[in-house]
């Protein structure tokens, strides 16, 4: 089964390096080999993804990239999508305009564009779970206002920087992993410096630490039904779980 997987930021393709052989070659880790896909991990990092900050709805571009790529380039009918973060709507994207193509989509998050919504029956859990999502953008969001609205600015001081860079990357690994305070239990430093040299060599891609409104939810409808089977992983650890059955978003 053909399967793209999407990562955001500031995530690289090289999140799914440990994923990959457990998904190809399933035989080889105590699986059914019946069970194996072909995966395909994009970069988005650079050009034509997310390092220009003058565009309009890129998710939506990126997807179509993605389609185009799966199925003219690659000769795929059907495919399977995932990701989260940006990975997320983009998955999302291909499930509302090209639901003949996608076999289903797994997710790791709703996505940003839900936090938008205005839905009138919520539950107590969703009301708790949307409070949640919005109190976390106070005590944690400053990096996406700041990026949201002076990207450039930002951009130059840490294009400047080589361990400012590392900084402003690693922190987020370090508060969104489940790692108890020791990022080192979950990532090696070689893991962690591959994914911020990533970013360092791409040149341009210092731009995709904008969070234009249109790249976060222009692409998706706050209350957008996807008419593909979905599968979302709830960790219990995340930043903010979806409470389960709140599904509405994505399914």
């Amino acid at each position: 089964m053909p399967l793209i997987l999407f990562h955001g930021w500031p995530d690289s393709f090289y999140r799914y390096q440990k994923v990959i052989p457990l998904l190809t070659d399933p035989a080889a880790h105590g699986g059914d080999p019946a069970d194996s896909f072909d995966v395909v991990v994009p970069s988005l990092i650079g050009d034509p993804g997310m390092s220009r900050s003058d565009r309009t709805q890129p998710l939506a571009k990126i997807a179509e990239m993605a389609y185009r790529l799966m199925i003219e380039e690659l000769g795929y009918e059907r495919f399977g999508a995932g990701g989260g973060d940006g990975g997320s709507p983009i998955s999302q994207i291909l499930g509302v305009r090209h639901p003949e193509s996608i076999i289903g989509l797994h997710l790791t998050d709703i996505s940003f564009h839900i936090l938008t919504a205005d839905f009138p029956d919520l539950s107590d859990a969703e009301q708790e779970f949307l409070a949640r999502s919005r109190a976390w953008g106070f005590t944690e969001g400053a990096y996406a206002v700041l990026q949201g609205t002076k990207p450039q600015t930002l951009a130059y001081g840490l294009n400047d920087s080589p361990a400012g860079y590392a900084a402003w990357i690693i922190e987020k690994f370090h508060t969104w992993s489940d790692c108890d305070g020791d990022l080192e239990t979950v990532y090696s430093k070689d893991e962690l410096l591959t994914n911020v040299m990533l970013y360092w060599t791409a040149g341009p891609s210092v731009r995709a630490l904008s969070y234009r409104e249109e790249w976060v939810s222009g692409s998706l409808a706050p209350d957008q039904r996807i008419d593909v089977p979905v599968g979302l992983a709830l960790p219990p650890k995340d930043i903010d779980p979806l409470p389960r059955g709140s599904m509405r978003s994505a399914t």
